[in-house]
Parts: structure tokens; C-alpha cells; sequence
């Protein structure tokens, strides 16, 4: 069985690259942008599960009321950034996040 570790190391060295573009010429020179604006937006599925150790008996029977009280949220990350490129290979990125994440209980 695959370890959580393992397939983050992964999802890390295999992206994928896609173009918008109808030039297929990877290799064309491209023009030179100043400035750029850019958007980013994902949806999350969050969730917490206590888990229990060590310790004593009372601690154990909490942890499992408050993992069978609460319940998956969904939530989202949003963002917007501005970006000025110096040259080719510099440039500058300022920009703002927003992320909405957490757990509820299923009283909500």
C-alpha cells in the first residue's frame, strides 16, 4: 500500500503544463508582459478526526462524542494577484487570499 507521504512526493513531480494558445511552437519566441493580473479559486473539503492515544478513560469517551458530533464542511480558497516582471526571469507578485475552511457540528 501506497504511504500518504508517498503520494504527496507524487502529486509534487507529476504536473501537468496546458496551453491556451493555437501555437503549437513551444519554442517561439514569446513577447514580453510587464504586467500581469492573476485569479486562483478552489473548493475544499475539510475535516477533522481526533484521535486518541494515550491517556485516561473519560478522555477517550470525549474524543468520541466530539468525532461523532462533528461532520465534513465544505468551504473555498479564493485569491487575486498582480505581478511585475522585470524581465524575463524576475518579477515581482503581490496578492490577496481568502480561504473559508474548518469543521462544523452536525447541529448546524
Amino acid at each position: 500500500m501506497i504511504s500518504k507521504l508517498s503520494l504527496c512526493f507524487l502529486a509534487l513531480i507529476c504536473s501537468s503544463i496546458s496551453f491556451g494558445q493555437r501555437n503549437a511552437n513551444l519554442y517561439a519566441p514569446r513577447d514580453f508582459i510587464k504586467f500581469q493580473i492573476s485569479l486562483n479559486a478552489s473548493p475544499d473539503y475539510c475535516y477533522r478526526f481526533l484521535d486518541y492515544n494515550y491517556g485516561e478513560e473519560p478522555t477517550k469517551q470525549s474524543i468520541e462524542e466530539r468525532n461523532s458530533l462533528e461532520k465534513p464542511k465544505l468551504g473555498f480558497s479564493s485569491g487575486i494577484g498582480v505581478s511585475y516582471n522585470l524581465n524575463k526571469n524576475l518579477g515581482f507578485e503581490l496578492g490577496f487570499q481568502f480561504a473559508r475552511k474548518g469543521y462544523q457540528d452536525k447541529f448546524k
